[in-house]
């Protein structure tokens, strides 16, 4: 049954990132060979990747037989606080920048603003200083901020120094 639900879970997440990346790819958000499909219609690119993506967790679990759950899940926590943190910042930078009239008009108001956005900011900066706090969960921080260097370098320099009106039709890419 655990077998099962994993090999599932794997075809799952294979057939995701697939289709994400080759839509992003056809949006200029990915290398073009992300965007090549086999004869039956499957992103082969994003499959070879996801393999060696495996690869590389049953090699971590070879190294690392003990940590390994523990670094994987306090690297997930880093990118979803990331996440939810960037979520948040962009929120309250939008919010700001709308006059009264604009908030007013919002469909989904944002309960107690602007503390309850200031409140969830403290959150999760909190929870990077409890992944900061234990030696096991140390690594999650340097990975992810490793992650997030490696992220930015690469739109530096594939995205950030093409021209706007390149960016902005995606058929010129």
């Amino acid at each position: 049954m655990v077998i099962s639900a994993a090999v599932s879970a794997i075809n799952s997440d294979i057939f995701s990132a697939g289709r994400m990346m080759y839509g992003m790819a056809h949006n200029g958000q990915a290398p073009a060979s992300f965007a090549q499909l086999s004869r039956f219609g499957v992103p082969w690119m994003t499959v070879v990747v996801m393999a060696v993506a495996l690869l590389l967790g049953v090699v971590l679990n070879y190294l690392a037989p003990d940590n390994l759950f523990l670094i994987l899940a306090a690297v997930v926590t880093f990118s979803i606080v990331w996440v939810w943190l960037m979520i948040l910042l962009s929120q309250i930078v939008m919010r700001r920048g709308m006059s009264a009239d604009e908030v007013a008009r919002l469909h989904f108001p944002v309960p107690f603003w602007p503390v309850g956005p200031a409140c969830a900011v403290v959150f999760m900066l909190f929870i990077f200083g409890v992944l900061a706090w234990f030696p096991d969960t140390r690594m999650a921080l340097y990975v992810g901020i490793g992650w997030l260097a490696l992220l930015s370098l690469g739109y530096w320099l594939f995205v950030a120094r093409q021209p706007l009106a390149t960016l902005a039709d995606p058929v010129s890419r």
